[in-house]
């Protein structure tokens, strides 16, 4: 093909092409549904907000389980910090079992899951009876309701939300 047929061609072929291209289907519906999610108010997780809540409770009271002054302190106000941390995490465990009451969990086993993770809490509690300044033994009590409170969470996410 030379330039002239070429250039000919090409003319032709833009005089052909339609000047305004519509697409195959309505696109409002999509740009309504877009606009109107966009209005709604973000669902804010609480999770976060009482997981921070709670890790800054475990760190004030491992904080004062090193200080000087608390080796002296009495066995019963550590049974005491014990107890406060456990009431503060069954509070954040009902709270997030509320809330997920309705939603379905994505997997079925997470009870037996959590109730392993119970059984460790128990065995940790015991421990504390017995050693109640031992930092490790807070430490793992700590970890094991963030655990907890995690697999709620976790087992309870929309799947959009998981990566």
């Amino acid at each position: 093909m030379s330039n002239k047929d070429f250039d000919n061609y090409l003319k032709h072929s833009l005089d052909i092409i339609p000047k305004e291209i519509k697409p195959n289907k309505d696109l409002w519906q999509g740009i309504e549904r877009a606009i109107d999610f966009n209005g709604k108010p973000k669902n804010t997780n609480h999770f976060t907000k009482l997981s921070v809540i709670a890790a800054c409770f475990a760190a004030a009271l491992l904080s004062l389980n090193f200080l000087p002054n608390t080796q002296v302190t009495l066995q019963s106000d550590e049974i005491n910090n014990v107890a406060s941390m456990s009431h503060l995490f069954e509070t954040e465990k009902k709270a997030l079992l509320v809330q997920y009451h309705e939603k379905p969990a994505l997997t079925d086993d997470w009870k037996s899951q959590l109730d392993d993770l119970e059984q460790a809490e128990q065995a940790i509690k015991h421990a504390l009876e017995n050693e109640p300044q031992n930092s490790t033994l807070l430490r793992m009590l700590a970890q094991v309701y963030r655990q907890q409170l995690e697999l709620i969470n976790r087992v309870h996410q929309p799947k959009w939300q998981q990566i």
